[in-house]
Formats: C-alpha cells, structure tokens, sequence
C-alpha cells in the first residue's frame, strides 16, 4: 500500500477551497489532467459533493473517480474499479485558522467547536455560517485553511512504488501550489477592486 500526504496552507476559508475543489470541470486549471463531470451530485448533497462521478484523462489513461462523501472540511473520493491503480482513496481535510485583533486564534473544522477563553462561547462552525459574528470578508482577510490532502493506493506491477510515489506525490504538491497562487490571485484582485472603489 502506498501512502502519500501533501501538506498546504492556503490564504482563503475551507468554504472557498471546497468549492473549488468540488467544481470538477474546472479541477484542469490544478491538475495535470483533463477532468469532466459525468454524474452530478446525490439529490441533497452540496453541489459537486456526494455521488458526483468525474472522468479523468493523464495522457493515455483515462479513469473515473466517485465523490463518496463531501462537506465544507472534508471530501473524500475514490477510483472506481482497479485501474490505473487498485484501492485508491483520496482525502483533502480542510482546517481553517483565523486570528482577530481581540480574540486568540480560533480553529475550525467539521469535527470541533471553535472555543476560545471570551465568556460568551462560541458554537460549531458550519459550512458557510460563522457564529463569531465575523462576516466572510473578515474571515478571508484574517484566515488561512491548512489542506491535508491523503492518498492511499495499491502500487502497480510493472512500477517500483518509491517512482509511482514520487510521481504522484510531485503532481499533488504542484497542484496544491497552483491552488494556494488562485487564491493568492484572488485576494490581490479584491484588495485591489476595494482600492480603485475608494
């Protein structure tokens, strides 16, 4: 079994990464592959969350991936069938980290309440409702996501591990990189648009 961990701070809320990360069609501007949405979403899972299919072509291979399960703090998929490669399982885990001028830093993510030593306690942070009062351009102001992307995969026959591991891994850690520079982009563009309104 071959296991591989990509590590990645990205200056946007989990809720934005997610997004991202769940708009399948567009996952080509990251990846080095051609990916496509063949199956849309379970009826009352979030858009691009549970059950949505996509097809993926890396040069000659081509394959499917099923979302099996999504929230705004993690999204699980995994290949369907044993090519290219056999039990493959993929995990991205999105923990956002924001600190306010007043208050310690305040974690979130699905499985923990945000807590801090202030009286009035905070509750469980869900998807794109903030119980601190703190509005999503605060938060994106103030915030980073720590983005723990976990593979798990049966290695190939005809391929020594350690090469298949380094091959996977570079192309993951290259395209969390391009996703920390979108949003990089992204909050410069803001910054920018919120100067010129002035």
């Amino acid at each position: 079994m071959i296991n591989i961990t990509v590590a990645q701070k990205i200056c946007a809320s989990a809720n934005e990464i997610a997004e991202v990360l769940l708009n399948h069609a567009q996952l080509g501007r990251f990846f080095n592959a051609q990916i496509s949405l063949v199956k849309p979403e379970n009826e009352g899972a979030i858009k691009g969350g549970q059950g949505a299919v996509r097809h993926i072509t890396i040069g000659k291979i081509t394959f499917e991936e099923e979302i099996i399960n999504a929230s705004y703090h993690h999204i699980c998929y995994q290949i369907i069938g044993n090519k290219p490669v056999a039990n493959h399982q993929g995990d991205i885990y999105l923990n956002t980290e924001y600190r306010t001028n007043d208050l310690p830093t305040i974690s979130a993510n699905n499985n923990h309440e945000v807590n801090h030593n202030n009286p009035s306690q905070l509750t469980h942070l869900e998807h794109s409702e903030d119980n601190t009062g703190l509005t999503n351009t605060d938060l994106t102001k103030q915030s980073y996501t720590q983005v723990n992307y976990v593979i798990e995969f049966n290695g190939l026959v005809w391929l020594p591990d350690l090469f298949l591991k380094f091959l996977v891994k570079r192309d993951i850690s290259l395209a969390m990189q391009r996703l920390a520079n979108y949003f990089t982009k992204q909050q410069l563009l803001r910054k920018s648009n919120r100067e010129s309104y002035l």
